[in-house]
């Protein structure tokens, strides 16, 4: 992982997100299937400023709360933005592997938008297995590979961005082939088109230039987004659709 990315863009991206606080939806396929109850021990893989953990601590009111990013910097607005709920603790690690966390122990493992930056995927995946409870559940979403977003990726916010971009994208193969890696026998997947709402064409542009910190205005990100992705106009929103894959793996 490129740990100087994150440091780098964590306040552009909760910039974003703080603007345009309701235009994502891409959580709700994680709680819906993570099984979350207000007790559950729970680990949030690549927490980042918080959108997905204030989410899991609104269901997780009585347990535990993990969260790891490799970005001291987005750890600081995460802890500030969730400091009401106590029962949070952070973990700032860039070794997937997790050495520093025990075996067995959490129900549920989290993880929304992290996993294309994982380069040892396989040995990732092993060790969600050991640190999964016997009935625990280990849920990720992430953007679809051979998509209009890793496109998107691939041929412009990596060249727009003074860090660059890399990213190993999921597919339902790959989870699939993954989960066996790992030792996981009961799989799902989902491959969903998420919707990302906004008012207008200015507000689309300014999202997706602040979100990845990108050299460019928000009219000329505008225009990339509209040759990249599909667009559907109705009479009061702008939705930009995102190839998304899902995946829940247990034990």
């Amino acid at each position: 992982m490129n740990n100087n990315r994150f440091d780098v863009i964590g306040n552009y991206y909760e910039s974003a997100l703080s603007k345009y606080p309701d235009c994502r939806l891409d959580h709700t396929w994680l709680l819906n299937n993570s099984k979350l109850q207000p007790s559950s021990r729970v680990l949030e893989i690549s927490g980042g400023t918080g959108f997905l953990t204030k989410k899991i601590a609104d269901i997780v009111t009585d347990g535990d709360i993990t969260v790891q990013d490799v970005s001291e910097e987005v750890l600081k607005i995460n802890a500030e933005k969730c400091k009401h709920h106590p029962y949070i603790h952070y973990i700032l690690e860039s070794n997937m592997q997790f050495p520093s966390v025990e075996n067995d122990q959490f129900d549920a493992i989290i993880g929304l938008g992290g996993f294309h930056h994982i380069e040892d995927q396989v040995t990732f995946f092993k060790a969600m297995h050991q640190k999964l409870t016997a009935d625990g559940i280990l849920c990720l979403g992430d953007f679809e590979d051979n998509s209009s977003m890793q496109r998107y990726f691939d041929e412009k916010v990596h060249y727009m961005t003074s860090t660059g971009h890399q990213g190993l994208f999921a597919s339902e193969s790959r989870f699939i082939n993954l989960a066996r890696f790992g030792g996981f026998t009961r799989v799902s997947i989902e491959r969903k088109k998420v919707a990302f709402c906004f008012k207008n064409q200015a507000s689309v542009g300014e999202f997706f230039q602040l979100v990845h910190n990108l050299n460019q205005n928000p009219w000329e990100t505008f225009e990339d987004i509209r040759n990249y992705f599909e667009l559907v106009e109705t009479h009061n929103e702008l939705i930009v659709l995102i190839d998304y894959v899902y995946g829940s793996f247990q034990k």
